[in-house]
């Protein structure tokens, strides 16, 4: 099934002792439940949080521990005051869900560009040496 991923794809140091990270989204292909979670790197955690996506049928995934493994922060997620309200840490992984059907689904052309518009590259303030991140605004 088509999905999209949010995936580290540089990291080099900048002034200051701070780290210059850059996230991409690429569009993959998984097939069950192991290849959900080798794109993660572990166990699933499904967020619901962002409901500009749930509300068209989009499901995020993260890796459950990736706080405690202390990944590298990859999405910031914000409230209508930009003030932070939670970190994602890790690769995120973004199917299409049936909830009729109560399964993962491929993402359609309209999905994609949903995700698009709703992790746009943004510059944010320094936060824990990382400078660029992805950041998504929660309703």
């Amino acid at each position: 099934m088509k999905a999209i991923l949010i995936q580290k794809i540089s990291e080099k140091p900048v002034a200051h002792g701070n780290t210059y990270i850059e996230y991409g989204l690429t569009e993959i292909n998984v097939d069950g439940l192991q290849d959900m979670q080798k794109a993660v790197d572990g166990t699933l955690e499904c967020w619901d949080y962002l409901h500009r996506l749930y509300d068209n049928g989009i499901v995020l995934y993260c890796n459950d521990e990736g706080k405690i493994q202390k990944l590298t922060p990859s999405v910031i997620v914000v409230n209508g005051e930009g003030e932070t309200v939670e970190m994602i840490c890790g690769n995120v992984l973004l199917v299409g869900y049936d909830f009729e059907e109560d399964h993962s689904v491929s993402l359609t052309d309209e999905q994609i560009k949903i995700i698009g518009e709703v992790f746009q590259e943004a510059i944010i303030s320094i936060e824990k040496n990382i400078i660029k991140l992805f950041a998504a605004e929660i309703e």
